[in-house]
Order: C-alpha cells, then sequence, then structure tokens
C-alpha cells in the first residue's frame, strides 16, 4: 500500500476555454510555457494580481486559471520536494478559493457542494478540479498517509460533485483523476471502477481517425488500464501509435499539436505540445506499462 501510494500520479493537463477572465496577456504568457515553464509561473502572478481586483464570476475564474498555470509550473519544475509541494500546495488553495466564491460549502471538507447560483455548475467544477489536481500531487510527494487522507476526505468527494455538476471540465480531466487513483488504490466512486473511468474518458476524447486521444494523459491512463485488463491487442496497437507520434514531434511542437490540442470557443487551438512533453516524460517512468509491451507486444 505505502508503495501504491507514493506511485499515486493525480497529472491532467488540459486547460478549458474561459470566457468570463478577460486577461489576454496572461493567456498569451501562458502559451510561451513551451519556451521556458517560467512564462506559467508569470501567467499565474498575472492572474493572481487581476483577480485581486474583481469579484464574483471573474475572480473565481481567473484563481482556477492561476491554478492550471501554476500546477504546469509545478510538474515541469526541477526544484526540491518541498519547493514543489509548496508550488502544488498554492495551486490547490488557488483552486480553492475560486470553489469558495462559487460553492455553497467548502470544497474541502466531504459534504456535496453545488453554486451558489444556477448557471455556475461548470464554473464550480473546473475549480474544484483545478485544485484536485494539485492537492493530489501534493499528497504524492507528501507520502503515503497525506495521499489517502486527502484521497478519502477532498478528492473522493470532489470527484463525485464534478462528475454530477460537469463531467467534461479539463476535457474530461475528472476521468482521469478518478481513474489514475483507483488503478493505484482500487475500489471504486459510486459503483466505477477505474477502467470505466477511463475508458469513458477516452472513448469522449479520442479522435476520429486515430486510436489517440486529445489529452495525452487519457491515452497513457488507458494503456494502463488495458496492461491489467490484458487486452493485448489494443493496448500494443495504442501503444505503437503514441510512441511513433512522440518520435515524430520530438522537436517538432507543431506536429504534437495535431493531435494533442483544445479547441477554444474562439476556433483557434490552444496547443497542448508542452504539456503532451511532460505527460510522456511521467508515462515513460511506468516500468510495468513498458514490460509488459516488451512481453506482449
Amino acid at each position: 500500500m505505502k508503495k501504491a501510494l507514493l506511485s499515486l500520479a493525480f497529472g491532467t493537463l488540459s486547460f478549458s476555454a474561459f470566457s468570463v477572465c478577460n486577461l489576454p496577456e496572461a493567456e498569451t504568457t501562458y502559451a510561451k510555457r513551451g519556451e521556458d515553464r517560467a512564462y506559467a509561473l508569470k501567467a499565474a502572478n498575472m492572474y493572481s494580481n487581476y483577480a485581486s481586483s474583481i469579484s464574483g464570476l471573474e475572480k473565481a475564474e481567473c484563481l482556477t486559471r492561476k491554478s492550471e498555470a501554476l500546477y504546469f509550473y509545478a510538474l515541469s519544475s526541477n526544484a526540491k520536494r518541498k519547493e514543489k509541494m509548496a508550488l502544488y500546495w498554492n495551486g490547490y488553495e488557488a483552486g480553492l478559493a475560486a470553489a469558495r466564491i462559487l460553492g455553497d460549502k467548502p470544497s474541502d471538507e466531504k459534504n456535496a457542494v453545488n453554486p451558489r447560483m444556477r448557471g455556475n455548475e461548470s464554473a464550480l467544477a473546473e475549480a474544484m478540479w483545478a485544485a484536485g489536481i494539485n492537492i493530489g500531487k501534493w499528497g504524492k510527494l507528501k507520502g503515503p498517509f497525506s495521499a489517502l487522507g486527502k484521497w478519502n476526505k477532498i478528492l473522493k468527494p470532489r470527484i463525485k460533485d464534478i462528475y454530477r455538476l460537469d463531467k467534461t471540465v479539463g476535457d474530461f480531466g475528472v476521468q482521469r483523476l478518478a481513474g489514475k487513483a483507483l488503478l493505484v488504490l482500487g475500489g471504486s466512486v459510486d459503483g466505477k471502477d477505474a477502467f470505466y473511468f477511463i475508458r469513458e474518458g477516452y472513448m469522449n476524447t479520442k479522435h476520429s481517425d486515430s486510436m489517440l486521444t486529445r489529452n495525452l494523459a487519457t491515452t497513457t491512463y488507458f494503456l494502463e488500464a488495458l496492461a491489467k485488463r490484458d487486452d493485448v491487442d489494443t493496448f500494443c496497437d495504442l501503444y505503437d501509435e503514441l510512441a511513433d507520434v512522440m518520435e515524430s514531434g520530438r522537436n517538432n511542437d507543431a506536429a504534437l499539436e495535431q493531435k494533442f490540442f483544445l479547441d477554444l470557443e474562439t476556433g483557434k487551438r490552444r496547443g497542448l505540445a508542452p504539456d503532451a512533453r511532460l505527460e510522456y516524460k511521467e508515462f515513460l517512468g511506468e516500468k510495468k506499462v513498458h514490460k509488459h509491451y516488451n512481453r506482449e507486444c
């Protein structure tokens, strides 16, 4: 159990288009995160400063964006353990602050949370999701007992809330969050096991002309789930396609962005190549998956 908890990876890099937090300069800055991760921190600070001067839904959504930007910065950082923990905690608190603005109850307790005002379901779900991915990483670094405590008190209740409010936020990020945790811990959430969550996220984000999904983490988590299910044919085909695409995009963000992107409401694409590279790096650390490939494919 200790080893399993320490290996928890809640990473879910995917960002939605907001229509309320109107700070184009922060979005432009964040788009440069692939050039230098410091741009993600700069964008987080810009969102934070702007949020301090506004209120209501706009403030909440800017804080959610801050939380997501801090998550990317922490995940891409080579900082020491305590420094990364502090970054994830700050990201968690930003998401939590957003959820407190939008929700009718504290989202760091077990009680179910609903929006204070009808129509804010998606904004609340995304705030809780952003807080969740940060506290998940914080718990992994903190240690097994902290990880389990945060799972029981915060993550599992919030997964239920998000699933009820809007299960599409974060490009079906709650499915990644729940599925990855359950792959490690076992068990279920409302009767749904790891494979259920991950497959649902996979089927909803899969390209029509490819086995890959818009969010690379959804693909890699599905590979883990297939390995556990011993679905050899699907596993081998998906692994091979992922490896080929990542190799072709080794030094070419544009090539990766053809597969790993989110459409913005403006019709433009918010490239996720920097996020995909981080997710693939984490995937390469999943030794059991690669051993399964070498043995079965």
